[in-house]
């Protein structure tokens, strides 16, 4: 991995090569995180990763696009489809926005550890740790001011990976906007969680966090999505021992939850900066 320096000039931001993280090997896709611990002040910060090729690096090894850290802080992806969905295979819905070619949609369970789950928010396309993964694809096409939409197990979307929801597991669904440079213009809010802040977690606080808070609240980084069972209806054929002439009833009221009808309200998502603000 390299970034430009204070001259301009690429330089290597560690002494060894990375590792990839995930293979998607269906798909010829391999992910690579990273952080810079020494970020220069050239502006914007520019970064360019080189492909290592059975260990050896030479002047053809494939070169990536240059990455330009633009912005922080991202303006919202309105989600827009149903957080309490019946069908196995429920529909993934948002609002498309102004200068985007595409959509990365990450549905992920999040880790149950506190400080997993502020690793998993920390904002990029793809969250960085998760306990399990719904979906990882790219949907191709824009229309801004509408409606986009994706049903789960449909094609038409770039896959790497994909596991059948399952019933009442609540999954946060990350919606994150690509413009033609493979910038991320903009990504979906999330619910609101927190953790408690003891001295082993101190280094996931942005530089302006007050040491005398306990609690450090964050964005997901995407609406919590749960899908609910229906409730029970009677059965409509009678069975032996039944009495006569009994009509079916409808059942009433709403359908069984398995999760808390309570979600908070989306917050601009928690930015941090320097190395917090990174890519996956």
């Amino acid at each position: 991995m390299y970034r430009r320096d204070n001259g301009g000039r690429f330089q290597r931001t560690t002494d060894f090569d990375l590792d990839s993280h995930f293979k998607y090997i269906s798909a010829g896709v391999e992910t690579y995180f990273t952080s810079d611990p020494t970020p220069g002040s050239y502006q914007p910060p520019t970064y360019l990763a080189r492909g290592v090729l059975n260990g050896v690096v030479t002047h053809q090894s494939p070169l990536s696009n240059e990455a330009h850290m633009l912005q922080t802080n991202l303006p919202p992806i309105t989600y827009n489809g149903n957080l309490f969905p019946t069908d196995s295979l429920f529909t993934i819905a948002w609002v498309g926005v102004p200068g985007a070619v595409g959509y990365w949609i990450h549905g992920y369970e999040k880790p149950i550890a506190g400080g997993q789950r502020m690793t998993c928010s920390i904002p990029a396309p793809l969250s960085y740790l998760t306990a399990s993964d719904l979906l990882i694809g790219f949907y191709n096409g824009n229309n801004p001011g509408g409606t986009l939409s994706y049903k789960l197990g449909s094609p038409g979307l770039l896959t790497l990976r994909y596991n059948p929801p399952l019933l009442g597991h609540q999954y946060c669904i990350r919606i994150s906007a690509i413009d033609a440079t493979g910038q991320v213009i903009a990504q979906t809010p999330g619910d609101l969680d927190s953790l408690s802040m003891p001295p082993d977690l101190a280094y996931l606080a942005p530089p302006d966090f007050s040491p005398d808070k306990t609690k450090m609240f964050f964005s997901l980084g995407g609406p919590a999505v749960t899908r609910r069972q229906l409730g029970h209806a009677p059965a409509l054929v009678a069975g032996p021992g039944s009495p006569a002439g009994d009509a079916p009833v409808a059942p009433s009221g709403p359908g069984e939850r398995h999760v808390a009808p309570v979600t908070f309200p989306a917050v601009v998502p928690w930015r941090g900066h320097g190395g917090y603000a990174g890519n996956r």
